[in-house]
This record gives C-alpha cells, structure tokens and sequence, in this order.
C-alpha cells in the first residue's frame, strides 16, 4: 500500500509536470506564431518603405532632367531668336542695299512725261 501510494504520487507528479510542459509549450508556439507575423510584418513595411525611396528617387531624378531640359530648351530658342533678328536685320540691309542700286523709276517717268 505504501508503494502504491508513493507510485500513485508520482505518477500524479508526472501528470503536474507534463501537463505544465505542455502549457509551456503551448505558450512557446504561441509567441512563436507571434514573433514571425512580427517579423513578416517589419519585412513588409521595410519592403513599402524602399518601394517608396525608389519612387521618390525616380520622381527627383526626372524633375532634375525636366529642368535641364527647360533649360536647354530655353537656350534653344534664345539662340534661334537670336539668329532670326540677326537674319532679319540683314535681309532688311541686303534690301536697302538693293533699292539703292536701282535706279529711281519715278523720277525717271516723270522726267520723260
């Protein structure tokens, strides 16, 4: 009887000792679980968050090309204005030139009148 009970103790003792292993190990699954949503977490917000540097590096990079090329653009048609004055300015002497050369045809009719 004494054996029994001392066996009956520690198989009760077993029990206790087994059934807060399992709790434990319930518990360490559960944090488990937790710990890697955590993770995937952390990863997709770092992941949206490079996905957004690229974005803005990409939108800074073509404002900074937009730029230059109002720029050049700008220079463009200051250059071809310029170029145009200076082919009007000549056309318009080249012109002079030309009606100084002739002679005055008025005058010359009203002479012979």
């Amino acid at each position: 009887m004494f054996w029994n009970k001392k066996k009956e103790n520690i198989l009760i003792a077993t029990s206790i000792e087994l059934l807060s292993v399992k709790a434990e190990l319930a518990t360490l699954k559960l944090d488990r679980q937790l710990e890697e949503k955590e993770i995937k977490h952390l990863i997709r917000m770092r992941e949206e968050q490079l996905h957004l540097e690229k974005e803005k590096a990409i939108s800074d990079i073509r404002k900074e090309h937009t730029l230059k090329l109002s720029i050049i653009s700008e220079e463009h048609n200051n250059e071809t204005k310029e170029r145009l004055e200076q082919v009007i300015k000549d056309t318009k002497e080249m012109y002079g030139q030309i009606l100084g050369r002739l002679p005055n045809i008025e005058v010359a009719m009203k002479k012979d009148i």
